[in-house]
């Protein structure tokens, strides 16, 4: 068991701090529901009883509409990740903190050199890339968590049009919600190996723990910049007047599903930042010798 927790001790601490975020964000949205709630059955039994001329017209809009007091699915999702919004800028740090962290360890102290004496440079590279792809997976786990906890609460993936109006999403109106809980989690899962992808381009030149991190942020507000001001900006808006291709190619926001331009734009933009990312990760670690000398100056 010791052995466990040592070799799996980032997990399960980081879990432990989201899960104990996750259940304050529950208990304080479910505060505001059940106060929500009693609020609407109270005007409906007031409605019901309503004898006031001038409250005639509102109270038959209110029972014409046959409100269902309780939020469904995409209502409380979105109210409750709302609460955990922050994360959304801390997920990055999340996931590539530890992926950094044996990264510059590795090179920094020269273990590489060591490990080759013991593999081949292809194995070496090939379980580096996949102990870094498995940090990745954080991110959808997290995500995953939070659409189940959620389902559980509403009681399965139910909808609640009086509620889902309000959100005025597209997502809402037009996609079952099979198909958006696994759509978020495969962009999550997407986003974290981009995540992956660029902690190991940033700590392959940068041996240095505390400034490989600072610079895989940068990188990261960098794509950012690039995608969404540059790209979705001026080249899709500007130049062939599509409006809202800064929503599908942004590297942040998990929940970035509108529909408007059909299903191709949720998972296309991102698949070509993946592809792109993970070829150039793989060419920065294509070189055997230079790894080896660019770690020996390592003091």
């Amino acid at each position: 068991m010791k052995n466990f927790f040592n070799k799996n001790k980032y997990f399960i601490l980081v879990f432990i701090v989201i899960i104990g975020m996750i259940i304050y964000s529950f208990i304080d949205y479910d505060k505001f529901v059940k106060n929500y709630t009693n609020a609407i059955e109270n005007t409906i039994s007031e409605c019901k009883i309503n004898t006031i001329p001038e409250r005639q017209e509102y109270c038959d809009n209110i029972l014409k509409e046959n409100i269902n007091p309780k939020p469904g699915f995409y209502y409380n999702y979105f109210e409750i990740y709302s609460r955990l919004d922050f994360l959304e800028y801390g997920l990055f740090f999340i996931v590539t903190i530890p992926i950094i962290y044996f990264i510059t360890k590795t090179f920094k102290n020269r273990h590489i050199i060591y490990e080759l004496t013991r593999e081949t440079y292809k194995k070496f590279k090939t379980n580096l890339f996949k102990k870094a792809y498995l940090y990745s997976l954080i991110l959808p786990l997290i995500i995953l968590i939070i659409l189940v906890a959620t389902i559980i609460y509403s009681g399965g993936l139910t909808l609640n049009p009086y509620y889902d109006q309000e959100m005025n999403d597209i997502v809402v109106k037009a996609t079952n919600p099979y198909f958006y809980v696994t759509t978020i989690v495969l962009r999550a899962l997407i986003l974290g190996i981009i995540y992956a992808n660029i902690a190991l381009i940033v700590s392959r030149n940068n041996h240095n723990f505390y400034i490989a991190v600072i610079l895989s942020y940068l990188a990261s507000v960098g794509t950012e910049i690039i995608l969404e001001g540059v790209i979705g900006r001026l080249i899709f808006y500007e130049i062939f007047k599509i409006d809202s291709m800064m929503i599908y190619i942004n590297i942040v926001n998990i929940l970035s599903l509108n529909l408007e331009k059909g299903y191709l734009c949720i998972y296309l933009p991102l698949i070509l930042i993946l592809v792109v990312s993970t070829f150039i990760a793989k060419l920065m670690y294509k070189n055997k010798e230079k790894l080896i000398i660019d770690c020996d100056k390592n003091n």
